[in-house]
């Protein structure tokens, strides 16, 4: 008797396992892997693929999956055997919504993996296609040095030199014309902070007894350490100042959906520097409050050189880039103190 049922147990779960493989309509289910790719712009961006929302709509229309996709990278969503469209950012499928490009059907087959590209931009040589080459052509780089100028009413001019990889920097920075020196690296995953008193007191919100016994000291910060971390770990990479249409607003140069997004007009000019013709991409913010303005090579792949940012008469970006691909190699310090040691 209980050898039946032990049969019958182990019959019953090999059904159920099978109808649980099959799913809806006796079928396996399939694999989709999505990435993104805007084809538009001044260079194709050959194999650079960009992040942003899609959306699946299954053959009826209804949407079934939101899939978020960083830059670089493609995401992979298990599906049920069909057909199915899929659109950018909210909307269905349109060739407006894709810029100029036509929406292709995907083709789930039960037990397969399914490849798939969402091409945006097919409208060739448009502002925001030359500003998605320039993003592009950035990111494809291995290293970069940075050096931006910032000021600010009341407050004064703000410096540093960056100097990153894709996944390390090394900043030197001197706040608002102040004897506040910073230097910063990002090793690991990881923010080491440096520091005289002034920068500490402004940066760290430390107590004087704290800053008088670690100025000068590396202070480490890791994710965990919240906001602070973000806060230093921001410009250090480059997703922080060539963001994807995920962070609309932020970051140093914009995402070209941004500048839709937000209701700025982009315009598209060339001119010639100092005998180096530029393609010259300027935006003004909504009300006129801000604008933008980036310069890239007009030949050979599109490397930013400079931009400026305006916030009204408030405050002023300008920032240039150069060294790329030069060795940028950052080390974590021999010996650091954590922030919350330090806080104690």
């Amino acid at each position: 008797m209980v050898a039946s049922v032990r049969r019958f147990t182990a019959f019953g779960l090999v059904v159920l396992g099978l109808a649980l493989l099959a799913g809806c309509g006796g079928q396996p289910r399939g694999s989709l892997t999505v990435g993104i790719r805007y084809t538009g712009g001044a260079w194709p961006a050959v194999g650079q693929l960009f992040a942003g929302r899609v959306v699946i709509f299954d053959g009826s229309g209804h949407r079934i999956r939101i899939l978020r996709v960083r830059a670089r990278k493609t995401v992979t969503a298990e599906l049920p055997p069909g057909r199915y469209s899929l659109g950018y950012g909210h909307g269905a499928p349109t060739v407006r919504q894709l810029e100029g490009c036509q929406p292709k059907i995907a083709t789930v087959t039960g037990g397969r993996t399914t490849d798939y590209t969402l091409r945006l931009g097919c409208w060739s040589r448009t502002p925001k296609g030359v500003l998605a080459s320039i993003v592009a052509a950035a990111l494809a780089q291995k290293s970069v040095r940075l050096t931006v100028t910032h000021g600010e009413d009341l407050r004064g001019t703000t410096t540093q030199t960056i100097d990153l990889n894709g996944d390390s920097a090394s900043e030197r920075e001197t706040l608002f014309g102040t004897q506040a020196k910073l230097q910063t690296r990002l090793a690991n995953d990881t923010v080491y902070a440096r520091g005289n008193v002034e920068a500490l007191e402004f940066l760290l919100d430390l107590t004087p007894t704290q800053v008088g016994r670690y100025a000068g000291q590396w202070i480490s910060i890791t994710p965990k350490d919240g906001p602070m971390y973000d806060e230093l770990a921001y410009g250090l990479t480059p997703a922080s100042f060539l963001p994807s249409a995920s962070r609309e607003g932020e970051g140093i140069m914009a995402d070209p959906r941004v500048f839709v997004s937000v209701g700025s007009q982009l315009k598209l000019s060339r001119r010639t520097s100092h005998g180096t013709r530029l393609l010259d991409l300027r935006s003004a913010g909504p009300y006129d409050l801000s604008a933008w303005n980036i310069t890239a090579r007009s030949s050979g792949e599109p490397l930013p050189v400079t931009f400026d940012y305006g916030c009204g008469q408030v405050c002023y970006y300008h920032g240039t880039f150069s060294n790329w691909n030069e060795p940028v190699i950052v080390h974590a310090p021999a010996s650091s103190t954590p922030i919350a040691t330090v806080r104690g």
